[in-house]
């Protein structure tokens, strides 16, 4: 297989095509940057060492401002070594990377690294392998170390703050906020960049702005972090906190060149304020180690009176820093775009999820949720209920009525019931926050929530009522989910024997709990560009729909606009990712041991087909796949089309892959006179669709009858179809 033009017995050729590097015109379509990357190589192989190095420093220019065409690049060096194993292709890669790390280095790029980027850099390091995830963490590196100035420093806290609040990818955003913790080998306390931060909050204007955003990102996804671990909805960021500690305390780990630097930036910076400045020298040399901004470099004479001089000057720095945090000046307000995408973005998330936990917690005690979906207040905030003791339908919206109209009336209805909160209040406090979870009364019998409702227009109709429609997620089963999640994109991405096609699949949900809550059907149809599947979901008898880009992630947009919870973006695509492995991992060829009802849903199957799927098949071992077969794989619609780069990602993980444990090949798909435009898609219904979701949450047990009743159900549904 790997880089032999080989020929089989009866004269077939096997591997890849003799043509591939001399003709790369004819299969540029097919393999991304192929003509471009062959034309480099054969430059390359003509030019002198001086002129090699230019060739690699323009390549790596370009891919430093196109990040996607990184992986491309690299999977192109690979196949090419295949069709020419007598170029050095590991001295070419290593080249191009030490140029990719030296174009991202340079300080007049810095300001090309928009927050948009950044995410692509953070994407590129945690969904690809390999070379490309060691490059994209070296580019990191160097890019969070290039600037050599406070406002540089600043400037880019502040476009990574905005890529890790506006981003809807939790991987992404934790892997920015614990870079910016300096918890991350590619950021550390030792940085410049990182230590020249903290001078922002000396400066005034643009400087000052940006660092006071960046800093209230920081703690406000921090609190995000928190809750979704669990922990109280006021309890202050440890993560945060220590990424201070560890600034304060990076001194003594300085090299001499750096640390004098600070210093002498500290010397400058006490002549410009010498007030302020003397309150956090004095702070920080009394060796508290909670100091907020430790960037001051100066060693002070021991002072007996210090600890009380220390602990005024704490207090007042601790007040200062916080009213300017909360009340820029006119001159910062041109940089308060962040902190509106803090508090549309972020802020809803945190009460979410500390109303989750909270209602989790009220379960735990015995209580019940009253109200599917939120009662609906007059001053345009929803309401929610949980109580004890709840035996009876008559019971429960006695309940409802209750609290209803005592928060309506602002006094208590049931003279026999003493209330804990303020009704008074309560319209205030909703003005003011997201939001408030609280017992009802003394005797703690009764919880409310009380938050802001959900614009459908704004959020999109799934959006909406996505939460009424999915199980409770405590913050172990959140840990869970987004781990399965990485599995289920990972196995989607190396293991996949077909795609679901423009003609596209749509799978009956076949779960008892599932089919309980609404869920009915998922329809996947591939899009004309981009490697976008288009998603369709069957639920509450309305159909919703939202797409998943080429990585299996969510796109906001159509009827999901924007995430309410991370909750619902964590169930949505566990439910969804779950059902399309089904249809993209499955062996076609035995595939009927998958199917609902085995050979009856077969037969039905089949007929609906009317074409063989294109596919991969595993070989027995000893045999390549053909030339034809690499290039029909090249033009087919699957998600990855390079045969060779298929097998190799295989061989990775012990599914074949070489030729001692079975090479696979494509399987051309045999097409009948049909408009996949038009056509219904195919209808299947599969047995454990749901396993992956069983796994990480409880959806119950399943009895045999159960079973067999769905079993019927979907049988009579698909011969109606």
């Amino acid at each position: 297989m790997d880089r032999k033009f080989e020929q089989a017995p009866n004269g077939e050729s096997l591997g890849i095509p003799k043509d591939l590097f001399s003709d790369p015109a004819r299969y540029d379509e097919q393999i991304p940057l192929w003509k471009r990357t062959v034309g480099f190589v054969k430059q390359y192989e003509k030019s002198k060492p001086k002129g090699r190095e230019v060739l690699l420093e323009q390549l790596a220019n370009s891919a430093v401002k196109d990040l996607s065409t990184l992986n491309p690049l690299f999977d192109n060096f690979a196949l090419a070594s295949q069709s020419r194993p007598d170029i050095d292709f590991e001295e070419i890669t290593d080249g191009f990377i030490k140029h990719l790390e030296k174009s991202a280095t340079r300080r007049s790029a810095l300001s090309s690294w928009t927050p948009t980027r950044i995410e692509q850099l953070m994407k590129l390091g945690l969904e690809e392998e390999g070379r490309v995830q060691q490059t994209a963490t070296k580019i990191k590196a160097v890019v969070f170390n290039a600037p050599d100035t406070i406002q540089e420093s600043v400037d880019l806290h502040y476009n990574a703050a905005w890529a890790m609040v506006a981003t809807i990818d939790p991987k992404v955003r934790e892997e920015l906020f614990s870079g910016l913790c300096l918890e991350k080998d590619w950021f550390k306390e030792t940085s410049f960049c990182a230590l020249a931060f903290h001078f922002g909050s000396l400066e005034t204007g643009e400087i000052y702005s940006k660092y006071s955003a960046a800093r209230k990102a920081l703690e406000y996804v921090g609190h995000l972090f928190n809750v979704l671990h669990g922990l109280s909805i006021k309890a202050e960021s440890r993560r945060v906190k220590t990424k201070y500690l560890r600034a304060g305390t990076a001194a003594p780990q300085l090299p001499t060149d750096l640390y004098n630097r600070m210093h002498k930036l500290s010397m400058e910076a006490m002549q410009k304020h010498p007030g302020e400045i003397q309150r956090q020298i004095d702070y920080f040399a009394a060796g508290n180690s909670d100091y907020t901004q430790p960037f001051l470099y100066t060693r002070l004479e021991e002072n007996e009176d210090l600890a009380n001089a220390v602990r005024k000057a704490h207090e007042k720095e601790t007040r200062r820093l916080g009213k300017l945090l909360e009340e820029p000046t006119k001159d910062d307000k041109p940089y308060n775009d962040l902190l509106d995408i803090i508090t549309t973005n972020i802020s809803p998330l945190i009460f979410r999820v500390f109303t989750e936990n909270e209602f989790l917690r009220y379960k735990q005690n015995g209580f019940e949720k009253l109200t599917k979906i939120p009662v609906q207040l007059p001053d345009s905030a929803v309401l929610s209920i949980a109580a004890k003791g709840c035996q009876t339908v008559e019971q429960r919206n006695a309940i409802i009525r209750e609290v209803y109209e005592s928060i309506v009336q602002k006094k208590a209805v049931n003279p026999s019931r003493t209330l804990l909160i303020s009704l008074d209040q309560i319209s205030e406090a909703i003005k003011v926050s997201q939001g408030f979870i609280s017992a009802f009364d003394k005797e703690i019998t009764i919880a409310i929530a009380i938050h802001r409702p959900i614009p459908t227009e704004e959020f999109g109709r799934l959006s909406s009522i996505l939460e009424y429609h999915r199980p409770p997620i405590s913050p172990e089963q959140y840990a869970a989910i987004n781990q399965k999640l990485k599995e289920l994109k990972n196995d989607l991405k190396i293991k996949f024997t077909k795609s679901v096609g423009k003609r596209g699949y749509s799978i009956l949900v076949s779960d008892p709990l599932l089919r309980e809550m609404g869920y009915r059907m998922l329809t996947f149809r591939q899009e004309d560009k981009g490697g976008r599947l288009s998603t369709g979901l069957q639920l509450a008898g309305q159909q919703f729909e939202f797409s998943l880009d080429p990585n299996y992630g969510l796109i906001l947009g159509k009827d999901f606009k924007k995430i309410v919870s991370p909750q619902d973006q964590a169930w949505l695509e566990l439910l969804t990712l779950s059902h399309l492995k089904k249809v993209m991992c499955t062996d076609e060829d035995d595939i009927a041991d998958d199917l609902v009802g085995g050979q009856k849903q077969l037969e039905i199957y089949r007929k609906q087909m009317i074409h063989r799927a294109e596919h991969l098949r595993r070989q027995v071992p000893g045999r390549n796949f053909s030339t034809e077969a690499f290039s029909k794989c090249l033009k087919s619609h699957l998600p990855m089309r390079n045969l060779l780069e298929i097998n190799r990602l295989r061989a990775g993980i012990n599914l074949g892959g070489t030729l001692q444990t079975g090479i696979w090949t494509y399987v051309s798909g045999v097409e009948k006179d049909i408009d996949t435009q038009t056509a219904k898609p195919v209808k299947v219904a599969f047995k454990g669709a749901s396993d992956d979701m069983r796994k990480v949450i409880p959806l119950g047990e399943i009895s045999a009858e159960e079973v067999n009743r769905i079993e019927q159900e979907i049988l009579a549904e698909l011969e109606v179809a």
